[in-house]
């Protein structure tokens, strides 16, 4: 599998994005896990109204771990 993907426009989401590359069917990076929660973290306690998006090519094997890593360590 390719270790890059599809990229977005960034400036569709003026110019805030991150991105944390590692290849399909594989899990994420431990340092990657605390990286992708503090950033997550810290944008949506700036105002109840922000909503933070997260994507990988599938949308399941990576982005489930990444999305239950927020989650279980959040008040959500």
């Amino acid at each position: 599998c390719p270790t890059t993907e599809n990229s977005c426009d960034e400036s569709v989401f003026d110019g805030r994005v991150t991105r944390y590359p590692f290849p399909d069917h594989n899990v994420p990076p431990f340092p990657y896990m605390s990286l992708v929660t503090r950033e997550m973290r810290e944008w949506l306690s700036g105002s109840a109204t922000r909503v933070a998006v997260l994507h990988c090519k599938a949308g399941k094997g990576r982005s489930g771990t990444l999305v239950s890593a927020i989650t279980g360590t959040s008040d959500v």
